[in-house]
């Protein structure tokens, strides 16, 4: 947050929008909202699953109503990020963040930034790490680019193995892997600036919605791992 430049820049939300908590009586409608808010649709299957993922007490859902209808989504997480020091502090996650088409530009957005804002300084956590789609957005709000997808293709006629190291990789069932995955996680973002620490709940939405194998590296297989 940015203090009373942060507040001037962000404006006043249309009169009759309010943030709170979700219910759980309203997790349906919490997860209507942030799949219109991104065009998504989803198989039964996959509605269940995320709507048991949205049980973890891991998470705080929390919204913005218009006159009590819920129009906007949004939910955080504890976590902690490496320092350059080699150390980590305390940082809240911020993703899910939805709007209604039909109610942008009315303050839903910058009225949800706010009360996850104020509940970071009200823990005395320093640092909010957003997880978007549209990078553009958040600027005015505070957030820059951390951190970028990379999606590459390989044409296969083309490529070698590189051969070399004695570093053993087996494959097994994505769900069987668990602990090994969460280990590999663990060691790995104490290495570099800017790791994040992954909650249990993460990785079980992570291995719930994928489909293929996880390749394991290493003696006891917690050296690395590839899901694909």
């Amino acid at each position: 947050a940015r203090g009373d430049a942060y507040t001037w820049r962000m404006g006043e939300p249309t009169p009759g929008i309010a943030v709170r908590d979700v219910a759980p009586e309203e997790r349906e409608r919490f997860l209507d909202v942030h799949l219109a808010g991104f065009n998504q649709r989803v198989t039964p299957e996959e509605r269940a699953r995320e709507l048991a993922s949205l049980e973890d007490p891991t998470y705080r859902l929390f919204a913005a109503y218009l006159d009590g209808e819920l129009i906007a989504t949004a939910l955080d997480f504890a976590s902690e990020l490496t320092l350059p020091d080699g150390g980590a502090g305390p940082m809240l996650c911020l993703t899910w963040v939805a709007v209604l088409p039909t109610h942008r530009r009315r303050g839903a957005l910058g009225a949800l930034l706010a009360d996850h804002h104020a509940r970071a300084r009200g823990r005395e956590v320093p640092v909010s790490g957003l997880y978007a789609t549209g990078s553009a957005i958040y600027g005015r709000h505070g957030y820059g680019v951390a951190t970028e997808d990379a999606a590459l293709r390989i044409e296969t006629a083309h490529a070698r193995l590189v051969r070399g190291g004695s570093t053993p990789v087996r494959i097994v069932e994505a769900g069987a892997a668990r602990a090994e995955i969460d280990a590999a996680w663990e060691r790995a973002r104490h290495l570099r600036a800017g790791g994040i620490a992954r909650p249990a709940a993460e990785t079980s939405f992570l291995l719930a919605e994928h489909k293929g194998f996880a390749a394991l590296a290493g003696p006891d297989g917690t050296d690395g791992y590839a899901l694909y």
